[in-house]
């Protein structure tokens, strides 16, 4: 079943590449033709401005997507961290050509939903709107990249936001996730002391340095005309031309930030109980990056994972247990049990406690290395993670944004074209490199 889907996923994409060939043909300049990576998915080109464009046109789509990445320097101080997070939740505030009301109006135009996401590496602007509102978007999009200005009231409003997500508590298990992805970052964390120090030219200076076309992807997905983009976007973006000021390193995973071996008890009084293990993880460019996704599986995700097996099935303890593992936001690994805090949870006799939940946790993790997978958790494992993967291409963001992601990962755009067959091919001996190499170290968090 998974061949034919794979099968189907690049059949159709081919026809449709055919069918707008002609009409690319005659909108690119020859050296810029788009080239389609294997499942014919995606055109790719440079606009002349250095910005890369990759299009993937979806006749059958009622909606649109598109998102605009910049590549982005890791902070290397807690100032530089906050200059780049006050940035980043400020870019839709002010223009340097427009009024702050003609940018109102023209979001109140788009419509549909537009959101930032900053990590370590990037920031990422993904619009997800009618395809009637594309130029709209694409105008809007184009004049953050090369136009946002940072004015007194719009840091207030950015220190504001930042100010509250860091503040609200919240008993949500992904919000805990998130936290402690934030404290194992390759980054220092953010200190809110710091917010009020970044004036406008500050944010103004930084913004010039990384907003560069050369570290600049956009990608487009959903029903739109791939003629009428990359004309749109061409002179969208012809004066977007900062020079690249910036030195960057490619990272290949998260490092937890000097945290392995300690553990971080939370005072803060909740309804639950929680026990998460940290752990070093690969991200896309890494050589393990097929194996490590294989191996988070086998361990915690889904029916027939260890942990949820052992630790839930077989035990009965616990209503939340298993593994969460974000690449795409270079997060760690983190393997964790969460159970109710206003009910003694009993043991062979004695109450649950959380140095019982970490050994539980660690016996599970340890056994990836001391003893190899079935061939059934193997299978299942590896077949999941091929489902899940085709799974992600579901929904109409993702398909904007990963294209986007690659690109900017430095592992390219068509990075997927051949992941499945690098996931069908993770072997044992992969597993148990992977194992010993990466969860060997962790960071325990009580909670």
């Amino acid at each position: 079943m998974l061949n034919k889907l794979r099968k189907l996923r690049s059949l159709l994409p081919a026809v449709l590449m055919i069918m707008v060939g002609i009409s690319y043909a005659q909108a690119l300049p020859n050296q810029n033709s788009p080239k389609s990576d294997s499942t014919g998915t995606v055109a790719m080109t440079v606009l002349p401005s250095g910005v890369r464009l990759k299009l993937k046109p979806e006749s059958d789509s009622d909606m649109l997507a598109i998102t605009a990445m910049v590549r982005l320097p890791a902070a290397k101080s807690k100032a530089e961290k906050v200059i780049s997070e006050i940035v980043a939740n400020s870019l839709f505030y002010a223009s340097s050509t427009r009024s702050s009301e003609d940018i109102n109006a023209e979001l109140q135009k788009v419509g549909g939903s537009i959101e930032v996401v900053r990590t370590n590496s990037y920031i990422a602007i993904t619009c997800y709107t009618s395809p009637g509102q594309f130029e709209s978007a694409a105008h809007l999009l184009s004049e953050v990249l090369k136009n946002a200005d940072f004015t007194s009231s719009g840091l207030n409003l950015a220190r504001y936001k930042l100010q509250k997500t860091q503040n609200n508590g919240s008993e949500h298990l992904e919000d805990f996730i998130e936290s402690i992805s934030k404290q194992t970052d390759i980054e220092p964390e953010i200190d809110l002391n710091l917010l009020d120090r970044v004036t406008p030219a500050i944010a103004a200076q930084y913004y010039a340095t990384v907003f560069t076309p050369i570290e600049t992807t956009i990608s487009v997905a959903g029903k739109f005309d791939p003629n009428t983009a990359y004309t749109v976007f061409r002179e969208q973006l012809n004066n977007y031309n900062r020079p690249s000021r910036q030195s960057f390193t490619t990272f290949d995973g998260n490092s937890l930030n000097g945290l392995q071996g300690k553990t971080i008890t939370s005072n803060r009084p909740g309804k639950v109980h929680r026990v998460m293990l940290a752990f070093a993880a690969p991200g896309a460019a890494n050589p393990d990056y097929a194996a490590f996704t294989v191996l988070q599986i086998a361990l915690g995700i889904g029916h027939g994972s260890r942990l949820i097996s052992k630790i839930r099935d077989e035990f009965g303890l616990a209503y939340q247990v298993g593994v969460s593992y974000r690449p795409d936001q270079n997060s760690p690994l983190i393997a964790y049990i969460e159970w109710d805090a206003s009910h003694s949870l009993i043991r062979d006799g004695t109450e649950f406690t959380q140095k019982d939940a970490i050994a539980l946790l660690q016996k599970e993790i340890d056994r990836l290395s001391s003893e190899p997978l079935t061939s059934t958790e193997l299978e299942r494992a590896s077949g999941l993670a091929i489902g899940l993967d085709l799974k992600r291409y579901e929904r109409l963001r993702e398909r904007a944004f990963m294209p986007a992601w690659f690109e900017s990962t430095g592992v390219g755009y068509n990075f997927d074209s051949n992941f499945y067959s690098k996931l069908k091919s993770v072997t044992y001996a992969d597993i148990m490199q992977c194992a010993k190499k990466y969860l060997s170290r962790e960071a325990i968090f009580q909670f």
